[in-house]
């Protein structure tokens, strides 16, 4: 993985993990698949295990219309997360990384 920034002139994607991540020119994200014609490379590797900064980029990446992203309660979901991340994840990182974080409504 590694943390990169659109240098297009336009929107393009990259993948993170299974999921697209839709990236404006000039702004960066974490991918793992990208076109490098259309991305540098700002830094090297996977984020350390536990650090929040890994778990709110996932985060922006669940779908408020998909549900098994959400709980009941409307937080994100702790599988969805995993899933995303391709580590384990509990609760309390999610929490700390995205304390009042809810479910986006339409």
């Amino acid at each position: 993985m590694a943390r990169v920034r659109n240098i297009s002139t336009g929107p393009r994607g990259a993948y993170l993990g299974a999921a697209l991540v839709m990236v404006d020119p000039g702004k960066e994200t974490e991918a793992d698949d990208f076109a490098p014609e259309w991305f540098e490379v700002v830094s090297e590797g996977a984020p350390k295990a536990g650090e929040p900064g890994d778990i709110g980029s996932a985060i922006d990446l669940l779908d408020p219309a998909n549900d098994d992203h959400w709980t009941g309660a409307g937080l994100p979901a702790v599988d969805a997360v995993k899933a995303i991340l391709g580590r384990d994840v509990t609760r309390a990182e999610i929490n700390e990384a995205a304390p009042e974080f809810m479910r986006p409504t339409a």
